[in-house]
């Protein structure tokens, strides 16, 4: 089996345990007519991640 190189999706999921996202438009819907990035939708979005993520690995409620 290949070792995967660091600052890879692979190196991110096998290695780190971590999730890697990959957005499948531009927009992703954060950013809106004014072409400035919703920040408070993307912190929402981290923020619901990293409780999934915490909550898979029984650190949750």
């Amino acid at each position: 089996m290949l070792e995967p190189e660091p600052d890879t999706d692979t190196y991110v999921v096998h290695r780190e345990g971590n999730i890697a996202l990959t957005p499948l438009t531009l927009d992703m819907n954060a950013i809106g007519p004014r072409q400035g990035v919703d920040i408070d939708s993307l912190n929402k979005l981290v923020d619901t991640l990293n409780t999934a993520l915490l909550h898979s690995r029984g650190y949750g409620k």
